[in-house]
């Protein structure tokens, strides 16, 4: 299992809508090239633009892949635990994950009956990596997250929360991703490091306070702002009501 959690450099922020290059259009796979039996969704390469303006930080390009369609159930994550015994509720490691691990589910093979079909949520960012490892994928980053779920959609959703959460991009819509209103683990969540020490301080980001929202590329985009600051919050263990996962691989 791949114990370390996230590797520094790669930028939180807001997918922006930008034209893409002869060399990327080229790059761009057909749809054919991922699984419907696995219920991927090809998703083009594109580009993603971070929350914060810096000179060091620039549009960077995203890669073509094939993206599950839906987050993970709590189906297949149970025939994962029956074959993965470690990840049971029983037996997890206390420091893969918070006591509340599976919290909502009866006992180590029971999840809720009525929500089967529903997104596996109460479960680590541990756990959620070795999940996708066993299905020889991997989490998306937080890149290729923001790339399928764009603000451009994000933007006509009813809630606060939904619009924050997401829904597919404008060049995904006629295809079977969905965004079930729940928060999702990206392999890089942490990427970006938020401190406690006042703004100012030696050493401090000042573009992580809510006084410096001038330096966001776009301060409107307070979809991307929530989705910033939530994943900033997170630590690998933590295992809460409102958030799952789904897996992605590169397309062939």
């Amino acid at each position: 299992m791949n114990r370390h959690v996230a590797v520094p450099g790669l930028l939180l922020g807001a997918f922006a809508s930008l034209p893409l290059s002869r060399a990327e259009n080229a790059a761009t796979t057909p749809a054919a090239a991922c699984s419907t039996e696995r219920h991927e969704v090809f998703v083009p390469a594109g580009r993603y633009e971070p929350f914060y303006k810096r000179a060091e930080r620039r549009v960077m390009p995203v890669a073509p892949m094939c993206l599950a369609a839906a987050p993970v159930t709590n189906a297949q994550y149970l025939e994962f635990v029956r074959g993965h015994p470690q990840w049971r509720r029983s037996r997890v490691t206390r420091v893969f994950a918070e006591e509340t691990y599976l919290a909502n589910w009866r006992d180590d093979l029971t999840p809720p009956p009525e929500s089967l079909s529903e997104p596996v949520t109460f479960v680590s960012w541990f756990a959620a990596d070795d999940y996708c490892e066993s299905q020889g994928a991997r989490l998306p980053k937080v890149s290729e997250w923001e790339r399928a779920a764009g603000r451009q959609a994000a933007a006509r959703a009813s809630t606060p929360f939904a619009m924050a959460m997401g829904s597919p991009a404008a060049d995904l819509e006629r295809t079977p991703l969905q965004l079930k209103g729940i928060w999702e683990w990206t392999e890089d969540f942490n990427s970006a490091v938020v401190s406690g020490r006042a703004s100012g301080a030696q050493g401090t980001d000042p573009s992580l306070f809510c006084g410096d929202g001038f330096r966001a590329v776009d301060a409107s985009d307070y979809a991307a702002f929530l989705r910033y600051s939530f994943r900033s919050s997170l630590h690998a263990d933590f295992t809460l009501k409102n958030l799952g996962f789904r897996c992605t691989r590169e397309a062939p």
